[in-house]
């Protein structure tokens, strides 16, 4: 489903992130879709890079409804600058990456031997 480990679940129950939630006759945990929902968001929020307690605080203001939405909104937004900046910086260290692939293959195919590595050259 969200592919958290148990212990992970269990501390976000135990440090108040993740409630708790019911168990069946077989002591297995029985997960609503807000349940699901919530998990989803701390694995998001803290996939995104975000501290435990600024998700706390994230999650705190879901529940003062209407009065929280302009600062979620912002939280928001602040991640979504922090991801759109990691994926330039991927993007830029892939087609670093793609640029040597392509030089190499073409030194093994005999198409293009420079001699001695060149850091300028490569």
């Amino acid at each position: 489903m969200l592919n958290i480990a148990k212990p992970t679940i269990r501390y976000y129950e135990e440090i108040g992130l993740a409630l708790k939630v019911s168990r069946d006759k077989n002591n297995i945990r029985m997960f609503s879709d807000d349940d699901v929902m919530r998990l989803r968001t701390i694995q998001c929020m803290r996939g995104s890079g975000m501290s435990i307690e600024d998700v706390r605080h994230y999650i705190e203001l879901s529940t003062i409804e209407e009065e929280g939405i302009q600062e979620r909104y912002s939280i928001i937004l602040h991640q979504e600058d922090i991801l759109m900046q990691k994926k330039r910086e991927l993007e830029e260290q892939i087609a670093f990456i793609e640029h040597k692939k392509q030089r190499y293959a073409e030194q093994l195919q005999g198409e293009r031997h420079s001699g001695p590595a060149s850091w300028q050259a490569e």
